[in-house]
């Protein structure tokens, strides 16, 4: 007997970023099927993915690479700045037109409104500070979840739109146990 119970870890996996390292490296061999499901939620049609980018730290990094470049952005001089540094984007997509869209993913848990806060926040300072003209929102869930806590006052200047693991395991055959077992897990008791 092993130390899993004869169990493999992606039966037992709760963690989000298990489910989401799989999109990501479905995304680099193709992310057409995921850019249809995205432009279907938002009701556009986006420019070209130009790069995709997992777990992103966007703050952090962008602030480094300035520093590194011998610039003197507003980011270092911001307290938003200081208070989302460390924060990270599950999935971000950086489209042809300098627009960006940000995927936040979950699969037992659910959104709450602390992060979705940060993620105002953010939202004002990659416009304003950093020129972004086009910030999109994606909320990736289980199907099993009702999110409410989108549709109240903070999360509307978000915009964000959402979809479910249940739309990724459809489009993306070669992970689609991962994807179900992904969409069908929101507050499944513990092990």
């Amino acid at each position: 007997m092993n130390v899993l119970n004869e169990k493999r870890w992606q039966d037992i996996t709760r963690e989000e970023r298990y489910f989401t390292s799989f999109l990501f490296h479905d995304l680099l061999r193709n992310h057409s099927p995921f850019l249809d499901i995205i432009e279907r939620a938002l009701g556009k049609k986006l420019p070209e993915i130009k790069e995709i980018g997992y777990e992103v730290c966007f703050f952090r990094d962008k602030s480094f690479f300035h520093k590194e470049e011998g610039l003197e952005p507003c980011l270092s001089k911001s307290t938003e700045c200081c208070s989302l540094r460390k924060l990270t984007f599950d999935l971000a997509l950086f489209l042809d037109n300098r627009a960006i869209v940000i995927i936040e993913a979950k699969a037992h848990e659910g959104f709450n409104n602390k992060q979705l806060r940060h993620l105002v926040d953010a939202k004002k300072l990659m416009t304003g500070c950093c020129g972004i003209p086009e910030i999109y929102f994606i909320g990736l869930h289980s199907s099993g979840y009702k999110p409410i806590k989108i549709d109240k006052t903070d999360s509307k200047e978000l915009g964000m739109k959402l979809i479910t693991w249940n739309e990724i395991a459809n489009n993306y055959s070669g992970n689609k146990d991962i994807y179900l077992r992904a969409n069908k897990m929101h507050r499944d008791e513990w092990i």
